[in-house]
């Protein structure tokens, strides 16, 4: 699960994918671009692919 933190509101929005379009359930903004707050996450995710 990763989170991203809304640039407007500073709500917490959550997802099972990090990739992709992320639309804030909150404002409607699109937080595509914003990072993910636990990078550590998607490290562990990339190490099991390899």
């Amino acid at each position: 699960m990763v989170e991203k933190t809304c640039t407007e509101c500073n709500k917490p929005s959550y997802s099972s994918n990090y990739q992709g379009e992320w639309i804030f359930p909150y404002c409607g903004i699109d937080m595509t671009k914003v990072p993910v707050n636990n990078e550590a996450y998607i490290d562990q995710v990339a190490s099991n692919k390899e």
